[in-house]
């Protein structure tokens, strides 16, 4: 409850630190940053992030990205815009935040910027977000999956068939198949799995025949 008290005694968590920040502490440019972003107070974020961007630009980023909401997106937009390149790494980090937040909008928007942003993107890296998105916001992995081009699919983690073929889910595993996954030892997983008791035989059947 600390946050909510403090916006009740001065509106807002940067306008507490403004001041009481050097009592006995003094905050520095990329804590106020931070805050900023903490709070939601895009005016503030303008003036600040600027000022330690040359220098702490990943972690703005990473932050930014698991913010809520339009104050959020863009946030988000005006780092990018004003860094070059990241860290797959950092990038990797950034996507996870916005899909704990269920933000499909965000998600589609970094997902279609990463090869702008990251150097040499491993092709992987579309698939992995998929499987992370697939355990708490499915809705996102599917979307994930149906804009993915066949060579990503194809560079996708296989227990991507392992975890829809948990949820029967006829629709989402034929894509994967269509765009050519390569299932490795999952595959007999998968279809271990839908041939179990038979009750989604015909399931297997329609995937092989792809």
């Amino acid at each position: 409850q600390t946050e909510q008290l403090l916006r009740r005694m001065t509106g807002s968590i940067t306008e507490y630190v403004n001041a009481v920040g050097m009592r006995p502490l003094r905050m520095s440019d990329y804590d106020k940053a931070i805050l900023s972003i903490q709070d939601g107070n895009l005016s503030a974020f303008q003036e600040l992030y600027p000022k330690v961007l040359a220098v702490h630009a990943d972690d703005l980023f990473v932050e930014a990205a698991g913010r809520p909401g339009a104050v959020g997106r863009k946030m988000t937009l005006l780092l990018m815009a004003d860094t070059e390149n990241f860290p797959e790494t950092t990038y990797y980090s950034a996507c996870q935040k916005a899909i704990d937040i269920n933000d499909p909008e965000k998600v589609s928007f970094l997902l279609e910027q990463a090869e702008s942003h990251v150097p040499d993107l491993d092709s992987s890296f579309y698939g992995e977000m998929a499987s992370y998105a697939y355990l708490d916001h499915r809705f996102i992995a599917k979307e994930i999956i149906k804009r993915c081009s066949e060579e990503q699919i194809t560079a996708a983690p296989p227990r991507l068939l392992e975890q829809f073929a948990a949820d029967r889910d006829y629709r989402t595993l034929s894509t994967l198949v269509e765009k050519g996954i390569s299932g490795g030892s999952s595959a007999a997983r998968t279809l271990h799995m839908l041939t179990y008791e038979g009750h989604d035989s015909w399931i297997a059947e329609e995937l092989l025949e792809k």
